[in-house]
């Protein structure tokens, strides 16, 4: 169900942009194009929030088919893949701060935060589906007491305004008193609902909100499409009408108008909505011209092309997609990264290059290979290092279909995979541990996704050689035994990911620090807790630096963490603390920052890098701003 859950949360982000554009072509759509037109650009919404699938095309403008993937967020660094910045900036130190795996603990926070989530999600729509039935059933119940006037028409005394109940035998109940002429506009209106199928399609309208009730744009979206209904109605009864049937059509919307319904009362029930603007749209009709009509088509079909089909995967950028996602963990955390100007990590296409038997792994792949490599090789003992990452590089995919009865398929990748573990120091990151090994592992793949099956890895001493030869295919054995001809490019990699993953750490620290002990005031008695915690802080150096910076640099550390943060920056660069008693850390922050910009205008770079290190990690965080 947690699975589910995250397909429809996709589904209904990549529907945001849609539902937008829909809205605003509406509004420039509302004198010159036909109503049913408006509906058919809601049919395209629908149809994006429930279809299961989507084309792919080369005009969408979609950034992302799947913002949320249960294996990117089940990561040692969990992730989304939005692809745009300022989402990943808001959205992914949340997750690290949150669901981030902890080694003691057996149950992947995501796990249990995705059921919980979706058993919230499916109360939802049981409410909202059991009010719907209930309000259903009351409108029934008024309306059991009615005479029959003809053909599934009935008059009933205890309603106000008239309107269509029933699915399958959908019947017209009128309310009483209504005068021969208004009971013919009334009729006519109806009528033209039965005939447009409108009974259904509101229903289903109806079904799709209820699945996607906690997106505030598909309410919107039902109550304009409830709207655009009605006007589609009239637009089709008043076509052929003149001045005086249409002055008449609107005497009868007006009488009608008495008791006016909310949108959501009965589902299945027409009942007359926003009766000002439908008056006057009546009044104010005309024809369509041509041009109008074609160039409303022309908007549909290009709404549809841009917003309702999936950006087309370029498989040359997959695997660098991957390392997008996860280096912005890295930056979302100080606002602005950890020296990712000087590394010297390779993207996909010089990993192409430099090892050309090499194979691309889409943004999912590569994550899900990461955790594997962890998993099957990180220690349980986290004081022995700070940080560890993984890479691994295929060199051969082979493919097999599953059971009888099943569409999935077995996977297995061969390939080279390559871990590290590092301690952070103020010098850089020293290597204490890990492994360069050829491996193959196997998963199966269906619709629900990918399931390790088998992590294979060759013995160790005078069987290595061996067991590589006969695991793996021919073509490739040879490549797989000389593991040095991609040591440096995955070297690299582990290094880049160990960079992007120290802004998350630090930021985990200092939460640390700050939970206890909760009743005092005095930040020295937090820092004085977690003694450990603080001199990891104070070790990291620079790192911790650019990550304080960063934090206040946005503004608003005016709480405990503030103060955290100042007391690490005094301890790190004890040649630049201030002389200053600040209400908090944002306050000496400003002033420490005014200080720097002061030396910056009265030294060269070179003196303040040899006298005032941290003022030069602020400069170039400020320059990078």
């Amino acid at each position: 169900m947690a699975d589910l859950f995250v397909k429809v949360l996709n589904m209904s982000i990549t529907s945001f942009w849609l539902i937008l554009a829909v809205i605003f072509l509406r509004f420039f759509m509302k004198k010159k194009a036909p109503k049913w037109i408006v509906i058919l650009l809601w049919g395209i919404v629908g149809l994006r929030l429930s279809a299961p699938f989507s084309f792919e095309s080369r005009l969408s403008l979609l950034a992302s088919a799947e913002t949320f993937n249960v294996h990117a967020l089940q990561t040692q660094v969990p992730v989304t893949n939005s692809s745009i910045p300022a989402v990943n900036q808001a959205v992914h130190p949340l997750l690290n701060a949150s669901l981030a795996p902890v080694p003691a603990e057996s149950l992947n926070p995501v796990y249990s935060w995705t059921f919980i989530v979706s058993i919230l999600w499916l109360s939802g729509i049981v409410i909202l589906m059991g009010w719907g039935l209930f309000r259903l059933l009351k409108m029934r119940r008024t309306v059991a007491e009615s005479i029959p006037l003809g053909a599934n028409i009935y008059l009933c005394d205890q309603i106000k305004s008239p309107f269509i109940l029933g699915l399958i035998r959908p019947k017209i109940y009128l309310s009483s008193g209504l005068d021969p002429k208004t009971t013919r506009s009334v009729l006519a209106h109806e009528k033209a609902h039965l005939e447009r199928y409108d009974h259904w399609w509101k229903w289903v309208g109806f079904v799709i909100l209820a699945v996607h009730w906690f997106n505030p744009l598909c309410w919107l979206a039902y109550i304009l499409f409830s709207r655009d209904i009605e006007m589609a109605c009239d637009e089709k009864v008043i076509c052929s009408m003149d001045l005086a049937e249409k002055k008449q059509y609107s005497t009868a919307l007006l009488t009608c108008s008495t008791a006016r319904r909310a949108v959501l009362t009965c589902p299945l029930a027409f009942g007359e909505i926003d009766v000002k603007e439908r008056i006057k749209n009546i009044l104010d009709y005309k024809k369509p011209a041509v041009w109008a009509v074609i160039g409303s088509i022309i908007a549909c079909l290009g709404v549809t092309a841009c917003f309702a089909t999936d950006p087309k995967k370029d498989i040359s950028q997959t695997n660098r997609t991957s390392v997008e996602n996860l280096a912005d963990n890295g930056k979302n955390q100080n606002g602005a990264g950890y020296d990712s100007s000087s590394s010297s990590a390779l993207g996909a296409d010089e990993i192409q290059t430099a090892v050309g038997s090499a194979l691309f792994l889409s943004a999912e792949e590569q994550v899900m290979f990461r955790q594997a490599i962890l998993n099957r090789n990180q220690s349980w003992h986290p004081e022995e290092y700070d940080l560890a990452a993984a890479h691994f590089l295929p060199l051969k995919k082979v493919s097999s279909p599953m059971s009888s009865g099943s569409d999935g398929e077995h996977v297995t990748y061969y390939g080279m995979a390559f871990y590290e573990e590092y301690k952070v120091t103020a010098n850089g990151f020293d290597s204490v541990g890990g492994s360069h090994i050829p491996v193959a592992i196997s998963f199966d793949h269906d619709k629900n996704g990918y399931f390790l099956t088998e992590y294979w890895q060759p013995r160790d001493g005078s069987l290595y050689a061996a067991d590589i030869r006969e695991k793996f295919p021919d073509d490739i054995g040879e490549d797989a035994l000389n593991s040095q001809n991609y040591s440096d490019v995955q070297r690299q990699e582990c290094l880049k990911q160990a960079k992007e993953m120290t802004g998350p750490m630090i930021g985990s620290l200092i939460d640390t620090i700050c939970q206890t002990p909760a009743q005092s005031s005095d930040p020295q008695e937090y820092i004085q807790a977690h003694s450990d915690e603080f001199s990891k802080l104070v070790s990291y150096g620079p790192y911790t630096l650019q990550y304080c910076f960063g934090e206040f640099l946005k503004g608003w550390q005016t709480e405990l963490r503030g103060q955290i943060m100042q007391a690490a920056i005094d301890a790190i660069a004890p040649e630049s603390q201030l002389k200053l008693e600040a209400a908090n850390g944002q306050e000496y922050f400003d002033a420490w920052k005014d200080q720097a910009l002061s030396i910056a205008r009265q030294h060269d770079r070179q003196w303040i890098d040899d006298k005032q290190p941290a003022v030069g990690i602020l400069l170039d965080l400020i320059s990078q701003a």
